[in-house]
Order: structure tokens, then C-alpha cells, then sequence
């Protein structure tokens, strides 16, 4: 699959309601669907909105009901009957268990996915145990076995559960030991294009309408008994000359309101219920402190990364994520305990740091916890499980050449899979002059047949196989998986190790890569002028620091038959021949633009920079693929079974 067919499910959706749960279903959702995949969403009903949305490769469907039944109920039927109507899908996605355990039970051939946000369960008894008389106390305490059950049945079903935090992961795999192995970490994150500095603080209180005379502090939270709000005004009466706006809506607004009263901060208090969206982050902006004042299960706090992103100091509690997110920036805004004393501690240091905390929080927020890079994360997650359970992929024996039915992202997880479990693996590319040479040469042909994966360099190969009814997903061209490769190094902290082309374009390229890759371990760089004699030398240098990816530049036939050749004493967890792609990193060759990939043109465009040398190879060596492919195809056609044709 060139791109997965995902289907969501979630008992929020941004911006319909507003909540950490509903924003980042929202954001993945969306950033999934602009990385080409397919996006079916199913979420609650809103009033004034429509039914049926589609906003690129994203459908909408507004289908889980809202009314006086219990959600725990409607949400399971709604979403196990949406789902057998929505299509067919490579995965599916739960963001609560309510909706988990309809997609499961929904018979769908599609794996299941639950992001464990927080525990309903939990939640519920907290609810209880603070208002045991109230109406709601009491509906909790009734509800909680039920969340129980059904948060315990969502993971069990699910073949991969999905954490925004360490102490998440703690929370699910408590007294479920079992659960351990199929936990991943995926960060929350912020839109940091829309959640940034702007143009500061000074101009964000001038269209809020704010005075600059005294501190301001912020909370964004819902008016609900684990939110401490009320340790927040209590610590309010510890600095007097501050004030506090607090936005949100829940059920303890009137009683929040009457102990601002009590405690004589009422006036310095402003309660704003609802801010637009629009608005919010010119609030963050606006505060010179954000606080978190959460007393019980803080998941990740997403209100904790957005303000970062807008370049506001965040102070929280000691409590679930909030340690995890804000600790790594600067250990004094994680207050000391969940006590008012504590929190005005941390706020009064907030205050006094000054305008370089501001940067530091901006930068930050903007290079951990981006979603478009940490969408990247859930994407490898999804794409793991949707390809575990289809097992490995299957491989043609075509032209002569070996074939993997894989696309680009799928390449690149089962490279990341091959490393993760300790499993040697190689890849190697065919285009059109590969295929055209194995005719006659057999070494070449068993080389590649000895690599884990092989996959179609050129767009004439995709066609001709798909002629030859041995369909490719897509092209997946050795440059490309190299670079996506690079971002997988980055991101999982591979040890690399180049091996090729002249000194001085091996130079450039490692500059380059590097310079795209700031974060990347490149343990080794050597060039592929070696002599015969010295070639269990490199292989020794190449040993001994033990790389996780090696990329041989080399050429086709040398990189292939070294790697055939030397393989088992690399030590190596992932090798590929790259061919002239270091060239290409160094800049002294161009790679052609898009259309003539897509079209099959990109021989002409190599051919106009490099005419005497390929003018002969492409002309002849492109004539000879023509017959080879047509004999195939013939073959193809006349045979009984594709299996027949493909073998």
C-alpha cells in the first residue's frame, strides 16, 4: 500500500468540542491524510455542523449520537455500525474505549490501534470519591465498574495500544503485566504554525483588551475536581499583585466562582468560559505564566505544550505527564507538591525569569513537540501493525530479477523492524539496465536474490510489472528510501555508516546529510577507492563501530556483489547500495524533477546531463528492457493463473 486506508473513531473531534482528546484525534487525523494516507473519521453528532465533511483525503462522519442515553452505551452500537459501512481498511484507530470496542466488534479485517489518553475508569472513581452525594458523584461511582470493563476490553482487543506518556503507559499496564508488550510512546504535540509568538505579548493584550499594570496568569482547563483549580485560587491569595484568567467550562463553575469570593480574589479573578479558537492563543501569549494546577491522571496536558509553543512559561504540578513535559525545559516550573504554597513557589520563579525563558519555550515546544514531525511517529506505529498482521511481503520472480510488492513507507518499516529485532537485512533496487544485465549475469542476479528486499527503482519496471500482472504498489527508488532512512536514523537514533564514491563528493554528501540531519549518529564515512587487497581492512573499520544502517555508493554491479560478498562480516543491521545518490547529496548531480520521475522520463533527463556516458546504455540497454518486459508480459497473458505468470 502506497498509503494506509485508516479508519478513526473518536468521542471528540476538534474543533466541535474543545479538549486535549479532541485535538489530537483532530491533528493526527489530519496530518495522516496530508502524509497521502486515507482518512475515514467517525465522531459525535454537533449541532450546526454537517453529517458528511471531506477536507482533502480526510472524510468526515458526524454518526455517533449525543442524547440523554449514556454514552458508554450509544458510542459502542453507533460506532460498530458505522464501521461496517464506512469501506475496508489496512487500520483502524480508537481514541477512547467506548468507540475501541465498537470498531472491534464491527468484524472489520483491519487491525485495531487505542490511544490510552487517560482512564475513564479512574476518573470516575476520582469524581466519586470528591462530590459522593452529588448527582454526578453518584452516576460516577454507578459508572465506573462499566468504564472498567470496557477500557479492559478495548486493550485486550487491541493489537497495539498507544501512550502520549510514560506515566500513561504506567497507568495502562497496571496490574496488566500482560499489556506491556503491545504499549508504544507517541508524543502529543502543537500546531506551532498557529500556536507561535505572533508578534508577541504586548500586541496579543492589546486585541484581547488587557492592561499591562499587574503579572497575568492564565489556566485553560475544564471546571472538573481533578483540575486543582481550586489550589489555584488558593495560591492566587499568596500574590497579590497578580491576576488570573481562567477559561473553561465544567461543573464546578458556580462553586469556583464563590470560593474566588470567599477568599477575596474575586476581583483579580476573570472568568471567561468558552474562547474561541481563534483566540486561545493569543491568550497564552497574552499570560506571562500558564499554569497546570492538576491534583490527579494529567495524561499529557496538550494545554501545557500549546502555551510553550507561544513562547510562555508553563507551571504545573508534580502530578501524571506534567514532569515528563515541562521538566526537560527547566525543573523550577515543576512545582514541589499540589499544595497552594507549592504552586505560588513555582509561579513566583516563573515570574522573575525573564525574557530568554520566553525563547526557550518557543524553541522548545517547536522542535519537540511539532505535529508535523511527531506525526511521522504515529504514522511508523500504524504502519507496523497494519503490515505485522499481513505478514511478510509477497515477492515476484520477474524478468529474471526478484521483487518485492512493498511501498515506500512499507520499506521503511520493515527496515525498522529488521533492526529493532536483531535480524540482518539488505536492500537492493532494480531498474531498467539492472534487469537488462542479469540476463548474462548470474552473480549479480543471485545477489540480489540474497537481499531481504528488492524493490523497483524505475517507473518502466512498475509498468511492466503491472503489464505482467505482478502489480507494484509503487516505485521505490534506492534514493528515496535512503532519504526516508535518514529521517528513521534521526528519529530512532541509528549508528550509520557511508561507504563510496570519490573523497571529496563523500565529503560534500556527509555535509549535506548531516546538515538535513543535525541529530544523526554517523559513526563512518569512507570512500569506495580501495584496492582488492585492502578490502577486509574496510570491512574490519566498518565492524568495529558496529553501524546500524551502512549505504555502499558503488555502482552497480561492485555494491551489490560486496555487500553479497562480505555481508556476513559487516555486522551491520541494515545494508543497501545506493548507487550515485551521494553524488546527488553532494549536489554534482541533479535528480530529476518529479514529472519525469512519475512519467518514466528520467533517463532523459540523466541523459542530458550526462550524454556521452549514458547515450549508448540508455538507447541500447532500453531497447533490450523493451523486448525483455514484452516477453514477460506475453508470458503473462498466456498463462493460467498470475501466480503462474509471477513465480
Amino acid at each position: 500500500m502506497s498509503g494506509m486506508r485508516i479508519l478513526v473513531a473518536t468521542d471528540q473531534w476538534f474543533p466541535d468540542v474543545f479538549g486535549g482528546s479532541a485535538r489530537v484525534a483532530a491533528e493526527t487525523a489530519r496530518a495522516l491524510a496530508a502524509r497521502g494516507h486515507d482518512v475515514t473519521v467517525l465522531a459525535p453528532v454537533a449541532d450546526g455542523r454537517p453529517r458528511e465533511e471531506q477536507e482533502g483525503r480526510l472524510r468526515l462522519l458526524r454518526v455517533l449520537p449525543r442524547s440523554p442515553l449514556p454514552q458508554t452505551v450509544t458510542d459502542v452500537i453507533a460506532a460498530r455500525r458505522a464501521a461496517r459501512n464506512a469501506g475496508v481498511f489496512d487500520v483502524m484507530l480508537a481514541h477512547q474505549p467506548t468507540v475501541a470496542v465498537g470498531l472491534s466488534a464491527a468484524g472489520l479485517d483491519a487491525p485495531l490501534v487505542t490511544v490510552f489518553h487517560a482512564s475513564p475508569a479512574l476518573e470516575a472513581r476520582y469524581f466519586a470519591r470528591r462530590r459522593p452525594w452529588s448527582g454526578r458523584g453518584l452516576a460516577a461511582r454507578a459508572l465506573a465498574p462499566v468504564l472498567s470493563g470496557l477500557e479492559a476490553t478495548a486493550l485486550r482487543r487491541s493489537e497495539r495500544v498507544l501512550v502520549l506518556s510514560e506515566f500513561s503507559r504506567a497507568l495502562a499496564v497496571a496490574k496488566r503485566a500482560w499489556l506491556a508488550p503491545k504499549v508504544g510512546l507517541v508524543p502529543g504535540g502543537a500546531d506551532v504554525e498557529q500556536f507561535s509568538p505572533g508578534h508577541g505579548q504586548a500586541a496579543s493584550r492589546e486585541r484581547l483588551g488587557l492592561g499591562v499594570d499587574v503579572p497575568l496568569l492564565f489556566a485553560a482547563r475544564r471546571l472538573e475536581p481533578r483540575m486543582g483549580l481550586d489550589v489555584l485560587l488558593h495560591a492566587l491569595t499568596l500574590m497579590p499583585d497578580t491576576r488570573l484568567a481562567l477559561a473553561g467550562t465544567g461543573t464546578l463553575g458556580a462553586e469556583l466562582r464563590g470560593l474566588a469570593d470567599e477568599l477575596g480574589v474575586s476581583g483579580r479573578v476573570s472568568f471567561l468560559d468558552g474562547v474561541l479558537d481563534e483566540e486561545l492563543p493569543d491568550w497564552y501569549r497574552a499570560a506571562d505564566v500558564v499554569v497546570v494546577p492538576t491534583v490527579a491522571y494529567e495524561g499529557f496536558g496538550l494545554t501545557m505544550v500549546e502555551a510553550l509553543a507561544c513562547g510562555t512559561p508553563v507551571v504545573g504540578t508534580s502530578v501524571g505527564a506534567i514532569p515528563e513535559v515541562l521538566g526537560p525545559l527547566d525543573e523550577r516550573l515543576v512545582a514541589a507538591g499540589t499544595d497552594a504554597t507549592a504552586l505560588a513557589a513555582a509561579v513566583s520563579v516563573a515570574l522573575g525569569a525573564g525574557p530568554e525563558l520566553r525563547r526557550r519555550c518557543s524553541e522548545y515546544a517547536s522542535t519537540r513537540f511539532s505535529w508535523q514531525q511527531l506525526v511521522a511517529e504515529w504514522e511508523e506505529q500504524l504502519l507496523s501493525v497494519a503490515t505485522q498482521t499481513r505478514g511478510e511481503p509477497q515477492r515476484y520472480e520477474l524478468f529474471g530479477v526478484p521483487l518485492d510488492q512493498v511501498s515506500l513507507s512499507e520499506a521503511v518499516a520493515h527496515v525498522d523492524a529488521a533492526i529493532q529485532e536483531g535480524r540482518p537485512a539488505a536492500h537492493a533496487s532494480v531498474n531498467a539496465a539492472k534487469v537488462v544485465r542479469v540476463q548474462t549475469d548470474f552473480v549479480l542476479a543471485d545477489a540480489l536474490r540474497r537481499c531481504s528486499l528488492v524493490t523497483a527503482d524505475g517507473q518502466p519496471v512498475v509498468w511492466a510489472a503491472r503489464l505482467a500482472r505482478c502489480p507494484l504498489p509503487e516505485r521505490v527508488a534506492g534514493i528515496d528510501l535512503m532519504e526516508a532512512l535518514l529521517e528513521l536514523a534521526e528519529r530512532r537514533r541509528y549508528r550509520l555508516y557511508l561507504l563510496g564514491a570519490r573523497s571529496e563528493v563523500l565529503e560534500a554528501a556527509r555535509a549535506e546529510i548531516l546538515r538535513r540531519h543535525p541529530q544523526l549518529e554517523l559513526v563512518g564515512a569512507e570512500d569506495g577507492y580501495f584496492a582488492a587487497e585492502d578490502e577486509g581492512a574496510v570491512v574490519a573499520r566498518i565492524a568495529s563501530v558496529r553501524p546500524d544502517m551502512l549505504f555502499v555508493a558503488m555502482g552497480t554491479p561492485q555494491q551489490e556483489l560486496f555487500l553479497a560478498r562480505r555481508g556476513d562480516e559487516l555486522g551491520v543491521g541494515f545494508a543497501m547500495g545506493v548507487g550515485g545518490a551521494f553524488n546527488v547529496f553532494a549536489g554534482s548531480v541533479k535528480r530529476a524533477p518529479a514529472w519525469a520521475q512519475q512519467t518514466g522520463l528520467e533517463w532523459f533527463f540523466r541523459l542530458a546531463q550526462e550524454p556521452r556516458r549514458l547515450l549508448s546504455r540508455y538507447f541500447v540497454g532500453n531497447a533490450r528492457f523493451l523486448a525483455i518486459a514484452a516477453r514477460e508480459v506475453v508470458r503473462a497473458r498466456t498463462s493460467k493463473a498470475t501466480s503462474e505468470a509471477c513465480r
